[in-house]
């Protein structure tokens, strides 16, 4: 389950565990993809996060 096939299905979700896992190849993957562009990631504001977290009862 190492492919490429596999990082390239990856939902952030599962990048945060990887990175947790100090998972170095997939890292280093998702930072490639996202300096070419080809995953794009929102930013968000302290206070849309803030407002968002709260929504789903976590803070």
């Amino acid at each position: 389950m190492t492919s490429e096939n596999y990082y390239n299905k990856l939902s952030i979700k599962e990048l945060v565990t990887l990175i947790q896992k100090k998972d170095d190849k997939a890292i280093d993957e998702y930072t490639k993809r996202i300096d070419s562009g080809e995953i794009k990631l929102k930013s968000y504001t302290v206070e849309e996060l803030e407002k968002i977290y709260a929504e789903r009862g976590r803070i």
